[in-house]
């Protein structure tokens, strides 16, 4: 038997602490002169709404499009594989489907081990 807690207190502190810190990053980028902004989204940990979500990199791409940006920046835990840096399937996604140049950033989080 698996038993399935959520607790939305860890979503929410997440949420507030990948938004602050986005914040501070669009806050360095626009002290440059960069038009610059940030969007932190929390997709749904139901099963049954995540099965009508749709896919991360059409969620990123339609913004993109909407907002008429000039270059995606996206994140990616990339694991080294023989001196070959991999990146996650949102990301690739992201990188192959994008009208506009998109920078892969790679990041290692203590949360996302």
């Amino acid at each position: 038997m698996i038993e399935y807690v959520e607790d939305l207190n860890v979503l929410e502190t997440l949420q507030m602490k990948a938004k602050k810190k986005m914040d501070e990053v669009v806050g360095r980028l626009k002290e440059r002169g960069v038009n610059a902004k940030g969007f932190v989204k929390i997709g749904s940990v139901v099963p049954a709404i995540s099965m009508e979500a749709r896919c991360p990199s059409i969620e990123i791409l339609d913004r993109a499009y909407c907002e008429r940006v000039d270059a995606i920046v996206i994140p990616s835990k990339g694991k080294h594989a023989k001196r070959i840096v991999t990146i996650g399937s949102t990301a690739l996604n992201v990188v192959r489907r994008s009208n506009v140049p998109v920078l892969v950033v790679k990041y290692d989080a203590p949360f996302c081990t």
